[in-house]
């Protein structure tokens, strides 16, 4: 695009914003001082930039942006450049995952109930003893039965752990492999390629939110997901469904992909059958695995029912604050604008903004892993239709243009995830974290093949059949208020208690307390000198 302008680019300016932006990522992805001090060069990009389109030199300094990216990205050393960055971002994560077991950030909700599932897959038995039911019954996950393959050669969470983030990792390709397909012309689909890259490793906070919690099957489904789209709009039927059907076991809500795709198929085509055909699968295996399959496998639905979590005008504004800022801002709305290819991932969001629970659209747990996917899809395919020389002229003509711009700069840098290495730098394990591992395995030796009650943190560190989170009651002695009236079955009773003051409290309102409690029971023994745990042993009648 060449500058046709009555006014010359004043290099200072242009200086002085590359300098600033260049600013704002560096503090953001480094972390330093903490994890909003990058808010002070990024407050002065955003001063700058009304300053430069008070002189007139703003709107020129966003073309030569763009000039200078077109031709950078087509010099091969500036492609490595990036792509090493990119690499060392993944490398970031994978080390994310594996500090974060060992320095006790793990839970037994969700992380130890998973990797337990798994243990015992390895073992023949379809079985969660964190819930004291059949695997089936909590969460529809039969497609992650795979990993237990490697439990069985070291049962260790971190094969769970790191197939998510490989599962991340390679939907990375997945977006190349789009993005080629839609763009064809090499340099438009490295730019496109890049932008996206740079958004699903680093800045885009649904995707970023999923991959730092803990683990649910379902983030595993992005690559799948991905596939599927190639898949569909190739037209190769039977790798697609055959990776829709697999995409099903990821979780029960998954169903909802096969209707976003179905919608998005009959508003392109609405003579074409093949939408009302996905339309019908997916509100059928969605009624299917939620209403049926998982009540079979609980044996009841007595104390918990999906529907009960139905409560579509509950925080009305807190949800559409999540779907317009959270979801929305970051794709410049485009998914919203193109609602025709927007649409696929309509019912994936719709699922969150009918629930009753407000992590589900607060965009801090898992629950955008799906939605988020299928946002960034119809996102690429949107770009078809934007007129970049269009927007220019908009920008160049109407100063109100570029004031959007700077308000759409500012919400975004305002509602950025955490860094990757803000992230490392809270779950790096000092030697006390190794030593309470080393008093762990000496537990797990004398408490081998007994039903533990561990603390909520350590539990993932624990393989075994009989396990269970051990959340305080009223009584330390008597009750474990877990899941307390919503499991269809009773726990049993379990052998021993392990808890650590020196790990995260999460479930123990009262640490001192319980202890107290424990020690004047006529129920249970303390065990051993340990010095980071307390294991007490049920008395025997």
């Amino acid at each position: 695009m060449e500058l046709s302008q009555n006014k010359i680019l004043n290099s200072k300016f242009y200086k002085v914003f590359i300098f600033l932006f260049s600013l704002t990522f560096i503090t953001w992805w480094s972390g330093i001082a903490g994890a909003s001090l990058y808010a002070i060069p990024s407050l002065l990009l955003v001063g700058f930039s009304i300053y430069a389109i008070i002189k007139g030199q703003y709107f020129l300094i966003i073309t030569k942006l763009y000039n200078n990216y077109k031709e950078w990205i087509s010099f091969q050393k500036y492609k490595k450049m990036i792509l090493a960055i990119f690499a060392l971002q993944s490398f970031l994560w994978f080390s994310y995952v594996i500090l974060k077991y060992y320095s006790f950030n793990l839970f037994t909700l969700d992380a130890g109930y998973h990797s337990n599932i798994l243990y015992n897959i390895s073992n023949g038995d379809f079985f969660s003893s964190v819930f004291n039911m059949h695997n089936l019954g909590e969460h529809f996950t039969l497609s992650m039965s795979f990993i237990a393959l490697f439990y069985k050669l070291v049962p260790s969470i971190n094969w769970m752990m790191g197939f998510k983030i490989i599962a991340y990792l390679s939907s990375v390709y997945l977006i190349f492999l789009i993005i080629k397909d839609e763009l064809k012309e090499y340099q438009k689909y490295w730019m496109v390629f890049i932008v996206f890259a740079v958004m699903w490793l680093f800045l885009y906070r649904p995707i970023i939110n999923t991959v730092r919690y803990e683990f649910q099957a379902s983030c595993l489904a992005p690559p799948f997901i991905l596939m599927s789209f190639l898949f569909l709009k190739k037209e190769k039927w039977i790798p697609f469904v055959f990776t829709m059907i697999f995409l099903l076991g990821f979780k029960e809500h998954l169903g909802s992909v096969w209707i976003g795709f179905g919608c998005y198929k009959i508003l392109k085509n609405p003579r074409n059958i093949s939408g009302y055909i996905m339309l019908m699968i997916g509100v059928c295996s969605i009624y299917l695995i939620m209403f049926e399959i998982k009540s079979y496998f609980r044996g009841t639905t007595s104390g918990y029912n999906d529907v009960n979590l139905i409560a579509p005008f509950k925080d009305i504004g807190e949800k559409i604050f999540y779907f317009l800022i959270y979801l929305l801002l970051p794709l410049m709305f485009l998914p919203l604008i193109f609602w025709k290819n927007g649409i696929m991932a309509m019912p994936a969001i719709g699922i969150n903004l009918i629930s009753g629970v407000p992590q589900m659209y607060s965009s801090h747990y898992h629950y955008d892993d799906v939605a988020s996917t299928l946002l960034i899809i119809s996102t690429i395919i949107s770009l078809k239709n934007l007129n970049i020389k269009f927007l220019f002229e908009k920008l160049k003509k109407y100063k109100i243009f570029q004031y959007g711009t700077i308000l759409w700069l500012s919400l975004f840098l305002y509602y950025l995830p955490y860094s990757n290495l803000r992230f490392i730098k809270k779950v790096i394990p000092t030697s006390m974290h190794f030593e309470l591992i080393n008093e762990i395995n000496n537990v797990n030796k004398i408490t081998k093949n007994k039903h533990i009650a561990v603390q909520d943190v350590l539990g993932s560190h624990f393989y075994r059949k009989e396990i269970q989170a051990y959340y305080q009651g009223v009584d330390c002695n008597y009750d474990n208020a877990f899941y307390k009236n919503s499991l269809p079955n009773p726990l049993p009773e379990y052998e021993y208690i392990i808890l650590s003051a020196y790990v995260s409290q999460y479930g123990l309102k009262d640490y001192e307390k319980c202890l107290e409690q424990l020690n004047q029971s006529n129920k249970f023994i303390k065990l051993g000198n340990y010095k980071l745990l307390d294991v007490y042993q049920r008395i025997q009648s």
